[in-house]
């Protein structure tokens, strides 16, 4: 049994200009809670910031929007979906499904996500 506060954990900040966010990452293989199965991090996004299009090839991904509003894009087979974002919104994101946030709001942007398998989450927000 492992308890943590998400507002107590270290972050690392990655990207850079407009991109520029905050990570935490608080499970997965080599993280302080140790899962194999999956990877769960908070990512903050301050106002007027964006996180860039990607996508996990190998991973499905569920986020939970804890605090703010924005919008969010996904790209699929489908084609391109555009929509707002807020407070206790969940969005469930398959293999390949190409995703993007804006926080065009007020407050910072926060998105509890949990992601499977947990990937290669240690590569880029483990605090070393």
């Amino acid at each position: 049994m492992k308890l943590i506060n998400l507002y107590e954990q270290k972050g690392i900040k990655i990207g850079e200009g407009m991109n520029e966010r905050e990570v935490k990452l608080f499970a997965s293989p080599k993280s302080e809670i140790r899962r194999e199965d999956f990877a769960l991090g908070l990512t903050i996004i301050k106002p007027g910031q964006v996180h860039e299009m990607h996508n996990h090839t190998d991973n499905q991904e569920i986020i939970y929007v804890n605090k703010g509003d924005g919008i969010a894009v996904v790209e699929n087979y489908k084609g391109t979906h555009e929509f707002r974002i807020r407070e206790n919104d969940i969005l469930s994101l398959d293999y390949n499904e190409s995703h993007s946030f804006i926080n065009d709001g007020k407050m910072d942007l926060e998105l509890l996500w949990i992601y499977s398998p947990s990937g290669l989450a240690e590569d880029k927000f483990l605090i070393k």
